[in-house]
């Protein structure tokens, strides 16, 4: 039987999918925020709380891999050449150059 399809575990593992995927969006990696927030008080009513704490540092563990392996993937590539300038402006910055050129 699938325990997604369950009447109470189902709406609550949903909720804490949606919990954790906000955390990983905004690389939030912090195992305090994902026990004691996010997945461990969801969790344990179903789990017990030694099980859901398992649960949350092995989840924990696999997200911060993939967000290396999506970090190294998307590192910039440098090129030969000597590199004269690697700053990075901000919008804001970048808006008020275009505003004094004007």
């Amino acid at each position: 039987p699938s325990v997604a399809g369950d009447a109470v575990f189902g709406p609550a593992l949903a909720y804490v999918a949606g919990l954790v995927a906000s955390l990983q969006d905004t690389k939030n990696f912090e195992f305090d925020e994902w026990n004691g927030v996010a997945v461990t008080p969801y969790l344990a009513r179903f789990l017990g709380e030694e099980d859901a704490e398992a649960v949350t540092r092995a989840y924990l563990a696999r997200a911060v891999e993939e967000a290396e392996r999506e970090a190294a993937a998307n590192a910039p590539v440098l090129e030969e050449g000597e590199e004269l300038c690697n700053c990075e402006f901000s919008l804001a910055y970048g808006a008020k150059i275009l505003l004094n050129n004007a």
